[in-house]
């Protein structure tokens, strides 16, 4: 689990270089390694110390036997360990000499127009991108927020919780002593709009309807 969630997940300043990784505390770690680790039963999972959290001996190894114990992680990782740390740590270290490959890059999801200025350019310095997930995922939300805007979703068939013509009209005669006419009459139009939409009853729909309309002119 590297603290590269800080910029992938919690969406710190990925505009600048620098500043991407470091705010992400030691709980926000922690709380991203039990969700893997309750997912994950085969790989060897890796968790890494957040920036600050392992600069002197005793905390370095107060940080790793929470992340051992708590995260559930199987092995920690230290950026540019010192010895002092790793004798703290009283461990096994390994020298990686690499970098940890962050599956937001792989996929390519990291394309919103706040990271077109720097993301890609790092990601194309640690791996491939075999696939341009994030154009996926923002052309699916953008048709999402449209629907809900010309009102084609959610609709009838949308949901099975249905609310009663007498709660309806409750609600309508509530917004009208609030003096709000214009949403009154929204509420109104919606109630029908799913009333039609979902009964087969034309003749009983079109006299509520009337009456209805009258109620919030």
């Amino acid at each position: 689990l590297s603290y590269s969630d800080s910029m992938v997940v919690h969406g710190h300043d990925t505009v600048t270089i620098l500043n991407t990784t470091l705010p992400i505390s030691l709980d926000e770690m922690l709380g991203h390694c039990r969700a893997v680790a309750r997912g994950a039963e085969r790989p060897l999972l890796v968790g890494d110390l957040p920036f600050g959290t392992d600069q002197k001996p005793i905390k370095a190894l107060d940080t790793a036997v929470r992340i051992l114990k708590y995260g559930e992680m199987d092995a920690i990782k230290l950026e540019g360990g010192s010895s002092s740390r790793i004798a703290a740590a009283k461990t096994h270290c390994i020298n990686v000499g690499g970098s940890v490959l962050v599956y937001h890059d792989l996929l390519g999801m990291m394309r919103h127009p706040h990271h077109a200025k720097v993301h890609p350019i790092i990601a194309t310095l640690f791996c491939n991108q075999y696939a341009r997930v994030g154009d996926v995922i923002n052309k699916t939300l953008v048709e999402y927020k449209e629907e809900v805007t010309n009102g084609s979703f959610p609709g009838p068939l949308h949901s099975s919780y249905k609310i009663s013509e007498i709660e309806i009209d409750g609600f309508i005669s509530e917004l009208q002593e609030l003096g709000l006419d214009k949403a009154a009459a929204s509420t109104a139009a919606a109630g029908e709009k799913n009333k039609t939409a979902g009964s087969s009853n034309g003749p009983a729909n079109d006299c509520s309807q009337s009456s209805r309309q009258r109620r919030v002119q």
